[in-house]
C-alpha cells in the first residue's frame, strides 16, 4: 500500500490514506483507539482495498495514549477531505471500541452512508487511558467522556471504579473467567451503579444509509447483543433513513472479524490457537466461529459491493 499520512495540525484529522486507481468513488475509514499506523488498522485497510473500496485509518494522535476527549470533528474532518478528493461515497468500520468511535460519529455527520459496527455497545463510552500508569494497560480518564463534539463532551457512561481499582478488578474477571480480555462483570456493573440516561445513548435513529450491527453471543468483553437489541428497538421505533442489518451469532468471541480480515491479521493456525487463549468461551468452537467470520464476510463484502456501486453525484 501506498500510505499518505496526515496529521490534525496541518489536515484537521490523524490518519493514513490509501487510495486505490479502481474506485474513486468510495472510501471507509478504520476507526480504532490507537494510532492509525497500528498492525490491526493498516491490515484493515489493505483489506478494504482487496474489497474494491479506498480505504483509510483515523484514530487519537500517539501523545494522547488512549480516548478521551476526543473530538469526533477529525472524523469529519476526514470525511470532507475524502469528499473534496471526489469520493462520493464515504464509510466508517469500527471494532470493539473502534465501534464506538463509528456510531458515534456516523450519528453527527450525515455525510457517512455506510457504517459497520463489529461487537458494539449502545452508549458513550467513559475516556480511557493507556499510558501504563503504575503498570496498568488501561485506567479511566477521570471526569471526561470518549469524545467530545462542537466543543462540548459527550455525555457518557462512567466507569464502575476509579483507578486503581478499575485495573484491579478487570485483572481479576480476567483470572475468574480463564481469558485475558474479559470485562462482561465490569461493564454490566457499570449499567447497573449508573443507569443509563436517554442522553448518553448513541442516536442511531440519526444514522443514514448503510448500518451493519454485528456481534456474538459468547462476547465476554460485554453485552453486544444486548446493545444491538436495545439499538434494533430504538430503531424500529423511530423515523430515520438508515437500512439496518443485524448479524448475531451464537460463537465468534469478541474478534468478530470477517474471515478474510482474520486471514490478513493471522495465519490459521495461530488463529486457532490464539482465540481460545483471549476467549476461553470459543474453546471447542472453532469451526463455528469460522462458520461466523465466513457468514459475516459474505454479508459485509455484499453490502460493501452494493454501497460502493452507487451511482456518483453530478
Amino acid at each position: 500500500m501506498n500510505l499518505k499520512q496526515y496529521t490534525v495540525e496541518r489536515d484537521g484529522f490523524c490518519g493514513l490514506f490509501s487510495p486505490i486507481e479502481e474506485n474513486r468513488n468510495a472510501a471507509v475509514i478504520v476507526l480504532e483507539d490507537g494510532h492509525p499506523d497500528s498492525y490491526h488498522v493498516k491490515t484493515a485497510m489493505k483489506w478494504l482495498n482487496r474489497s474494491g473500496v479506498s480505504s483509510m485509518g483515523v484514530g487519537p494522535e500517539k501523545y494522547m495514549k488512549g480516548v478521551h476527549n476526543w473530538p469526533l470533528e477529525n472524523v469529519e474532518n476526514a470525511v470532507r477531505f475524502l469528499r473534496s478528493q471526489g469520493y462520493d461515497r464515504v464509510g466508517v468500520i469500527g471494532s470493539s471500541f473502534g465501534s464506538n468511535m463509528a456510531l458515534s460519529a456516523a450519528a453527527r455527520i450525515p455525510e457517512i452512508t455506510l457504517t459497520i459496527a463489529l461487537t458494539p455497545n449502545d452508549w458513550v463510552y467513559w475516556g480511557i487511558w493507556n499510558d501504563k500508569l503504575d503498570g496498568t494497560s488501561e485506567r479511566p480518564a477521570e471526569g471526561e467522556s470518549a469524545f467530545t463534539w462542537r466543543g462540548k463532551s459527550l455525555p457518557y457512561v462512567p466507569a464502575p471504579y476509579k483507578h486503581p481499582d478499575y485495573w484491579n478488578m478487570f485483572k481479576k474477571e480476567g483470572k475468574q473467567r480463564g481469558m485475558s480480555l474479559a470485562a462482561l462483570d465490569l461493564h454490566n456493573l457499570a449499567e447497573e451503579k449508573h443507569p443509563v440516561t436517554e442522553d448518553e445513548r448513541i442516536p442511531v435513529e440519526k444514522i443514514n444509509g448503510q448500518l451493519i450491527l454485528a456481534g456474538a453471543k459468547d462476547d465476554v468483553a460485554w453485552n453486544t447483543c444486548r446493545a444491538i437489541s436495545r439499538m434494533k428497538k430504538r430503531l424500529e421505533e423511530s423515523e430515520n433513513s438508515c437500512n439496518l442489518e443485524v448479524l448475531i451469532y451464537d460463537h465468534c468471541g469478541h474478534f468478530i472479524f470477517p474471515e478474510s480480515l482474520m486471514k490478513l491479521l493471522l495465519p490459521k493456525f495461530l488463529v486457532d490457537l490464539i482465540l481460545p487463549r483471549f476467549f476461553s468461551d470459543t474453546k471447542g468452537y472453532l469451526k463455528e466461529c469460522r462458520r461466523s467470520r465466513i457468514d459475516l464476510d459474505e454479508h459485509i463484502q455484499a453490502m460493501i459491493k452494493e454501497w460502493s456501486n452507487h451511482k456518483k453525484r453530478h
